[in-house]
């Protein structure tokens, strides 16, 4: 059997964004200063942290978009959390009381990655979108591990963010081909 191309790392430069934010089965929602029901649904009952985030609630072609406010605001990710799902975009909010740049932030460690995408001895990852977020403060932004035993990360896109105040990476990436446009 013949594996997967490994062209699987995009890196974009930064544009600007806009339109709103879709609620109902495709969207998603985190925000940090939520107080409804944290399940994600909408801007009132918004997931309030990333660990919180129900990624098998998620669809193929789903969208999670993080509160920014209309000032940023910082979402703090101290352990690190791994996007569980293929077929995703991650992106800041689009209406206006959400579209500030999400900060997210660890805790000035040394160890730990604020997200990471890796594939497992069963499932592979591919189709994830990271868009107009910041990340700041700790080992490593954003893990990418490309290939575990037969399985693979494929056709990864990150644009439009800023990394900052990296003990180690801010992009780590392990195992892909990269390419640029």
């Amino acid at each position: 059997a013949s594996s997967p191309v490994d062209s699987a790392f995009v890196y974009e430069a930064p544009s600007g964004g806009g339109g709103g934010d879709l609620e109902g089965a495709n969207g998603w929602f985190l925000d940090a200063n939520a107080n409804g029901l944290n399940n994600g649904t909408s801007w009132t009952d918004a997931w309030e942290s990333l660990s919180a985030v129900s990624w098998a609630s998620m669809q193929n072609g789903d969208t999670l978009y993080i509160s920014g406010e209309p000032s940023d605001t910082t979402i703090y990710s101290t352990s690190g959390v791994t996007i569980g799902r293929s077929n995703v975009t991650i992106t800041r909010g689009l209406s206006d009381e959400h579209n500030g740049l999400p900060l997210i932030r660890g805790t000035g460690t040394l160890t730990g990655d604020l997200l990471s995408i890796s594939a497992t001895s069963t499932v592979s990852r591919s189709n994830i979108k990271i868009n107009n977020l910041g990340f700041d403060n700790c080992r490593t932004g954003i893990r990418i591990n490309g290939r575990y035993s037969g399985t693979y990360v494929d056709s990864v896109t990150i644009s439009n963010c800023v990394f900052t105040n990296f003990h180690y990476a801010s992009l780590e990436i392990n195992g892909l081909e990269l390419t640029s446009n």
